[in-house]
């Protein structure tokens, strides 16, 4: 993974490609190659000072990072653990890979019609979010999406 990531992101550890083979086959999803990447590199973390913030345009709303997930024995931080928690509320081809401070939630979603990181507003956060909408498309890819972040002093 690039400096970018390792700049933002205190991680907890490094994956083995079958712990990656374990969380695709028991979530049933096929993650991009960018992730499985970062979640060798890294296993999830939390930012490395103070906090990550980015502007999500469309909505003109500041979004923030809590955690990107991993595999860990915080199940605070626990990729499998939050998966399972919100499997009946979600697609069957997105996972959750991260927080933010307000109760959202990070997903990615690896269908080929709406590939790509969203910020599911579950807590009805933002000022848009209703029932019919809080769900919003972030970024195309992994990649795309760390490269959005900035530290907030």
């Amino acid at each position: 993974m690039d400096k970018q990531v390792m700049n933002i992101i205190n991680g907890f550890g490094k994956l083995t490609v079958a712990q990656i083979e374990y969380i695709e086959h028991n979530l049933n999803i096929n993650l991009p190659k960018d992730y499985k990447q970062f979640l060798i590199d890294f296993n999830g973390g939390l930012p490395q000072r103070n906090y990550l913030t980015l502007m999500l345009n469309n909505l003109n709303e500041t979004l923030t990072l809590g955690v990107l997930l991993g595999i860990n024995d915080n199940p605070n931080y626990n990729l499998i653990s939050w998966n399972i928690e919100y499997k009946s509320d979600m697609p069957m081809s997105a996972i959750i890979i991260g927080t933010d401070y307000d109760s959202g939630l990070y997903i990615m979603i690896t269908d080929k019609e709406q590939t790509g990181i969203y910020y599911w507003d579950n807590s009805y956060n933002l000022e848009s979010s209703d029932d019919n909408k809080n769900v919003y498309f972030v970024a195309s890819t992994f990649t795309e999406f760390m490269e959005l972040w900035v530290f907030e002093k």
